[in-house]
């Protein structure tokens, strides 16, 4: 592998997450979102999934109502768009910004899944006392 290339890529792949970062934190604050990640109570395993793949879309108000997530759906697709803009002339068009937006909500799914179980996985492994 070419050492500058991957140089390059780390670069990219680091501008675009700030990117959406930016985005989604300004949005926090213009909408009133809380960013945090609350565990869901539930005991069922279904339910909890439901609830973790839910909190992508929904997020919890400053003042404790619950709404729709603009800053996650927001900072995935402006930083999809927006990081297409130092990539090859190829990779501009609207269907990669698109596909990078989709596969960052994926991958915010992917974490919410992770954080709701992790606990209870090292738990189950011995790793975590509680």
């Amino acid at each position: 592998m070419n050492g500058a290339r991957d140089g390059t890529r780390y670069g990219s792949r680091f501008a675009h997450h700030l990117v959406k970062r930016a985005f989604m934190t300004t949005t926090q604050v213009i909408v009133g979102e809380d960013p945090r990640r609350i565990r869901s109570e539930c005991t069922k395993l279904w339910h909890r999934t439901q609830n973790a793949v839910k909190y992508t879309f929904v997020s919890r108000r400053d003042d404790g109502s619950r709404g729709f997530a603009y800053s996650r759906v927001i900072g995935a697709y402006a930083g999809g768009f927006i990081s297409r803009a130092w990539h090859p002339s190829r990779l501009h068009p609207v269907p990669e910004g698109l596909s990078a937006g989709t596969i960052s909500l994926g991958v915010e799914t992917g974490m919410s899944l992770l954080n709701e179980f992790m606990p209870d996985i090292l738990r189950k492994l011995h790793l975590r006392r509680r």
